[in-house]
C-alpha cells in the first residue's frame, strides 16, 4: 500500500534493503517474534500471527505442552480490540488461539471452511497461484514468486494480517506477487562444476521435511498434492542427485530430536554433516554431528576447508548442492565456489 510506510524488524535480510530492519514513517510496526526463552512475551501486538507451533528450543521448552502455554500467553497479550491469525491446519496453533476473547481468523490450504482459504492451488513454472477466499467468498487471485506450499501458507497469513489492517485485496495480491523471498531461504548462491548451490536456514526436522512438493514432467511443473520431504522437492528440480550439507544447530536440539533428524534425509543422495554449531551451549549431552552422519550413512567433516575440497571433487553437473543450518554453515559457501584447493 503506497499510503502505508511501516517499520520492519525481521528474522532475515530482505534483498531489496540488504537489511533485516527498515525504519518507516507511520505508526505500523511489523516484526518477527521468537519464542526462545519467552522473548515474544515482551510484546503486546495489535495483530498476532501463529504460523505453526511445534516443539523446538528444547534447552528451554521441555515439552510441547510447556511450549503451548507460552504461545497461549503470547495470544493473550494481543489487544482485546485487535485480532489473532492462526494456521487452521496446525492443531497446536489452533489450540493456542482458541481461548482468545477477541477476533480470531484461521487460514488453511486444506479446509474450505477456514476464514482465509487457498482455493484451487496450482503451479506454473514451479510457482503457486490460488484463489483467495474469505469466509467462502473469492476476493482475488494470488500469484506468488516464491515456490512451495509452505509459502502458500505464509502468504495466507500475510494476506489475512494485511486485510484485517484495512489494506485492499488487490493491493495485497500485488505485494505478494512482487515478493521474491529473503536471504538464506532456499537462496541460490552460485554454481559448482555445473551444479546449482543453494543456502537454506533449515535447522529443525520439520523445516527439512515439511514442504509441498512439486516436480517436473516434460518440462512442466505440477503438484503431487501431498506433504513430502523438503529434500525430495529439491531432488525433483530437474537434478539427478541431491547433495546436502547439514550443520546441526545446538547440542540440545540434536540430542532431543535426534531420531526426527535421522528420518529427515532419506531423499538426499549424498548426506554430508559438519560439526554442531554450539551457539550458546556446551556439549553436556555427549552428542555429535558425526553420530548423525553414522546413523544415516553419511559423511562427516570437522573442517570447512576439507569439506570444500571434497565437494569440488565430488559435485558436478546434474547435481543440486544445498547447505542447511542456522549457524555459520553459509560461511563455507564462498570457499566452495571461489577458492582453489
Amino acid at each position: 500500500d503506497s499510503e502505508r510506510d511501516p517499520t520492519l524488524l525481521l528474522g532475515a535480510k530482505l534483498p531489496e534493503t540488504g537489511s533485516a530492519f527498515r525504519l518507516g514513517k507511520d505508526d505500523d510496526l511489523i516484526f518477527e517474534a521468537c519464542e526462545y526463552k519467552d522473548s515474544f512475551l515482551s510484546f503486546y501486538p495489535t495483530v498476532s500471527v501463529l504460523l505453526n507451533v511445534c516443539l523446538d528450543h528444547t534447552d528451554y521448552f521441555e515439552c510441547l505442552e510447556r511450549m503451548k502455554l507460552s504461545f497461549k500467553r503470547f495470544v493473550s497479550n494481543t489487544e482485546s480490540k485487535g485480532a489473532v491469525v492462526y494456521n487452521g491446519d496446525c492443531s497446536a496453533a489452533s489450540e493456542c488461539a482458541g481461548d482468545f476473547g477477541g477476533r480470531a481468523y484461521s487460514f488453511s490450504v486444506k479446509d474450505s471452511s477456514a476464514d482465509y482459504f487457498a482455493e484451487g492451488v496450482s503451479f506454473e513454472n514451479g510457482f503457486p497461484s490460488y484463489n483467495l477466499c474469505f469466509k467462502g467468498q473469492r476476493l482475488c487471485r494470488v500469484k506468488l514468486s516464491v515456490p512451495g506450499n509452505h509459502n502458500v501458507e505464509n502468504s495466507l497469513a500475510a494476506f489475512a494480517a494485511a486485510h484485517i489492517s484495512g489494506i485492499s485485496p488487490e493491493t495485497i495480491a500485488k505485494g505478494l506477487a512482487e515478493f521474491k523471498g529473503v536471504c538464506r531461504r532456499f537462496e541460490l548462491r552460485g554454481e559448482l562444476n555445473g551444479a546449482p548451490v543453494y543456502d537454506d536456514y533449515a535447522h529443525h526436522p520439520d523445516e527439512i521435511k515439511d514442504s509441498y512438493i512439486f516436480y517436473r514432467t516434460d518440462h512442466h511443473w505440477t503438484t503431487r498434492g501431498a506433504y513430502l520431504a523438503y529434500l525430495a522437492a529439491a531432488k525433483k528440480m530437474g537434478c539427478k542427485r541431491v547433495v546436502s550439507v547439514f550443520q546441526p544447530h545446538t547440542y540440545s536440539r540434536l540430542h532431543d530430536l535426534f531420531d526426527d533428524f535421522a528420518a529427515s534425509f532419506g531423499d538426499s543422495d549424498l548426506k554430508i554433516f559438519t560439526e554442531v554449531f554450539s551457539a550458546r551451549e556446551t556439549n553436556v549431552y555427549g552428542i555429535s554431528s558425526e553420530s548423525l552422519a553414522n546413523a544415516v550413512g553419511g559423511k562427516f567433516f570437522a573442517e570447512f576447508g576439507e569439506l570444500a575440497c571434497y565437494l569440488k571433487r565430488e559435485v558436478g553437473e546434474g547435481d543440486l548442492l544445498i547447505f542447511m543450518g542456522a549457524g555459520d554453515i553459509n560461511k563455507a559457501i564462498p570457499s566452495v565456489l571461489n577458492q582453489p584447493c
